[in-house]
């Protein structure tokens, strides 16, 4: 029976709401993503990383972030045990320190497959330095730096108008001048407050890092990656005489822990240096940038400056010891591609940008480097980032451990640095093989 044109219109008509209903509910399904929560974990405060999270997010509404803070002290431990148990985190957080532990747990991305990510874009914004420990054979990205925050000398602002002195030391020879103006002793040695937080390893904060960038300022590499040998017992040229870095390092850090020194300034009974610093117990310290946290919770009203890190005079070793963080993507993750769009995030100037403005951390992006180069607290920083140094680390807990040991062995047992130097070495190496 052949339909008259009215009914083949309401046909045709019915077909088409079918197929409309039907395409409908199709895509409906298909073009909205499913709802994805990944877990990140790391160190930055809960509140900062909200932040962070909530402009990724706004960009992909069906991913939701659950964020988990560790203190630094317990972060490392937790990490391990949660990979043990199968139960790791989505993204997280390491230092360029802990890398070489993590590398193998961590979801590299393959660059030749990636349409957003090129070797040639990354070389373009970050520092070979960054990138060094996560870009393997220019094919596997492992991580995005977000940070490259650097040694600094931080100096109470206070206590160097009350002494008449206007400008920070550039200079350890200018640092060992200052020292008879900045301390108080009373008649029996007793120290009553510090010129500076160093000489110890049980209440400076950061020695260890102190001491390799010492090392670095000395002219040694520390290690040679390539040999796979710590080399900082090696004898080298500097400013044309020969010496043995590790031992000058050790001799020049212990010097101001010694009572019998001119230049004693400290002594392991007093608090933590960054404590000490932020109750005027001492008028210089060093520190990296995350100290300015620590020291705006203990005292507010601290009325401190930051300048760059001091440096032997007419040394041409002019590099600054750096500590760079990273997210890593986790093997465990069932999400790879999802996290990658994170790390992606944090790679964007966009991102970077973001970042750098809530965490106040200094950025690895060189763009985002540039364009705060003058910010008042930042500034030295950021400057200090653009010509800074790491060194491989294959297990950042022993080589802490021999350095501290080495500090106590010549400043507490004053045992020869050369033999000390040769056994914390030997232990380095041994441990390597």
């Amino acid at each position: 029976m052949s339909l008259t044109p009215k009914q083949r219109n309401i046909v045709i008509g019915v077909i088409a709401a079918v197929i409309g209903f039907v395409a409908l509910i199709y895509f409906s399904f298909i073009a909205k993503p499913r709802a994805i929560t990944l877990q990140v974990w790391g160190i930055e405060s809960v509140e900062k990383m909200t932040q962070v999270f909530d402009q990724f997010t706004s960009g992909y509404p069906h991913l939701t972030i659950f964020y988990t803070q560790f203190s630094e002290e317990e972060y490392h431990q937790a990490l391990l045990k949660a990979f043990a148990d199968n139960e790791a985190p989505d993204v997280f957080f390491v230092y360029d320190t802990w890398f070489p532990k993590y590398q193998n747990k961590a979801w590299p991305l393959y660059l030749p497959q990636d349409k957003q990510i090129t070797v040639k874009k990354l070389l373009e914004t970050y520092s070979e330095t960054s990138l060094k420990p996560v870009l393997v054979n220019n094919s596997y990205l492992y991580g995005i730096p977000v940070s490259i925050d650097t040694l600094a000398l931080y100096y109470n602002q206070d206590i160097f108008n009350a002494s008449a002195i206007p400008l920070p030391p550039k200079t350890w020879e200018e640092v060992l001048d200052l020292i008879p103006k900045l301390r108080i002793l009373e008649p029996n040695g007793r120290l009553i407050r510090s010129a500076i937080a160093l000489g110890t390893s049980n209440n400076v904060r950061w020695a260890t890092d102190i001491l390799s960038a010492l090392m670095g300022q000395l002219g040694s590499p520390v290690v040679d990656e390539n040999l796979g040998l710590v080399v900082f017992k090696d004898a080298t040229l500097w400013q044309n005489q020969p010496i043995v870095p590790a031992e000058a390092a050790l001799q020049f850090y212990t010097q101001f822990a010694n009572p019998l020194s001119i230049n004693y300034s400290w002594n392991e009974n007093l608090p933590d240096s960054v404590i000490a610093f932020s109750q005027g117990k001492t008028a210089l310290m060093i520190g990296y940038e995350q100290a300015i946290d620590v020291l705006r919770e203990y005292n507010p009203l601290l009325n401190f400056k930051i300048s760059s890190l001091p440096n032997f005079r007419n040394n041409p070793n002019q590099n600054n010891y750096a500590r760079i963080s990273y997210y890593l993507v986790s093997t465990q993750t069932k999400h790879p591609k999802e996290s990658w769009l994170f790390l992606k995030f944090l790679n964007s100037n966009e991102g970077a940008d973001a970042y750098y403005n809530i965490t106040h951390r200094p950025p690895a992006n060189k763009n985002i480097i540039a364009a705060y180069l003058n910010e008042p607290l930042d500034s030295t920083f950021l400057a200090q980032s653009l010509n800074s140094w790491i060194y491989y680390q294959y297990d950042y807990e022993q080589f802490d451990n021999v350095f501290k040991q080495m500090i106590d062995d010549v400043g507490i047992r004053k045992l020869p640095p050369h033999d000390v130097v040769l056994d914390g070495a030997n232990t380095l190496n041994f441990s390597w093989k």
